[in-house]
């Protein structure tokens, strides 16, 4: 019969946390990170500049959005949820501004 020992017996067991979010590499968000930049810089170089910022605009209000709505965003996690979302909306909103207002 095994013989059960105490948690505070055995201190060079790894502990994971319940919460731990997933590694970067594993992560759905990372990799759409990752792919709207790819996009962004394929349209800067297949259409023009402002389209390409325009896409940028879009994957950040896409980034503040999930970052909302998702419970684990490894990609996306900076700081607190509200810090988080806040930054990625306003630099999304002030990127399409610019897009918008740049001479072609």
């Amino acid at each position: 019969m095994p013989v059960v020992t105490d948690q505070a017996e055995q201190p060079d067991e790894p502990r994971t946390e319940p919460n731990e979010a997933s590694p970067w590499g594993r992560s759905g968000t990372s990799w759409f990170v990752v792919l709207g930049v790819v996009a962004a810089v394929v349209v800067n170089f297949t259409v023009s500049a402002v389209a390409a910022a325009g896409a940028l605009a879009v994957l950040a209000v896409a980034g503040g959005v999930l970052r909302l709505t998702l419970p684990r965003a490894a990609g996306l996690t900076v700081r607190s949820r509200a810090f988080d979302v806040t930054l990625m909306l306003t630099f999304g909103v002030a990127i399409a501004v610019l897009a918008a207002i740049v001479p072609q």
